[in-house]
This record gives structure tokens, sequence and C-alpha cells, in this order.
């Protein structure tokens, strides 16, 4: 997905951070190692080389590499997003890299099956899955 195609999906009060480098990804990835979560799959990092952050000004995030703040709006990071800890456990145990999330749900790379899914907030429950991160960033855009 370019970056244009990103911006397309996107509504117009999406905020985009600027692309993430390779020592970003690098460092990014050298964190999850240490807390035993999934390698960001390839297909995100491509997106994190396009666009290091995305929001749609509030209500859905796909997170960075770093924690940043756009137009007043802070945009959590993967490491941090990984870390709480009433999730790290389940994490760590099922194979599952949060990459988002919304109101009341996560967006998550699923290590064991190689999917994309959103899972219940609460339940931690996968609702549904997709192939790809562009169908996922797709079916997250389409409904807003």
């Amino acid at each position: 997905m370019r970056i244009d195609q990103i911006k397309q999906i996107a509504k117009s009060t999406a905020l985009f951070a600027p692309p993430a480098n390779a020592e970003q990804l690098k460092r990014c990835e050298e964190d999850l190692y240490i807390l035993d979560l999934p390698h960001i799959p390839q297909e995100y990092s491509d997106f994190l080389s396009k666009c290091n952050g995305f929001s749609d000004g509030g209500d859905q995030a796909f997170y960075g590499t770093e924690r940043v703040e756009l137009k007043g709006y802070k945009l959590q990071d993967i490491v941090s997003a990984n870390q709480y800890e009433s999730h790290i456990g389940f994490f760590v145990a099922k194979k599952i890299l949060q990459i988002g999330g919304g109101r009341e749900e996560l967006f998550v790379y699923n290590a064991a099956n190689g999917r994309y899914e959103m899972l219940d907030d609460m339940a931690l429950d996968a609702y549904k899955s997709f192939e790809t991160f562009e169908d996922m960033f797709i079916a997250v855009n389409k409904r807003l």
C-alpha cells in the first residue's frame, strides 16, 4: 500500500506521522524481542516506513514505532501498547502483537495464524479476521 492509497482510504481528518526510518524499526523490534512478543510483520513494517503511526482524528489508530503527538492527539507506540499488564500475558501466550486500537477494540497481528484480527477489548475474542493489513486498514476506515 502506498502513502497516497493510505491517504485516499482514510477520512479527511486523519493524522499521519512521518515515515519510520531503519533505526526506529530496529529499535522497536529489539524492544518487542525483549518482551517475547512477535516480530512486526513485513506488511505492517512496510506501512510504518510510509506512515509511522496513523489516527483517524480520535477514535481509531494504528501505532508507530515511537509515541508521538500529532495536532494535540497523543498516538501510542507499539511497544507501550503491548506492555499493559492485563494483556501482556495473553499476547505472549497467543503470539499476538497489538498494532492499533479503537474505543472498544484492539487491532492485532496474530503470528500463530498469520492473520490480522480485530479483538473485543474486554473479552479479547477475535470477531473479524483479515488476510492482509491492507484489508484490515480498509475495513477499519470504511466504518468511519
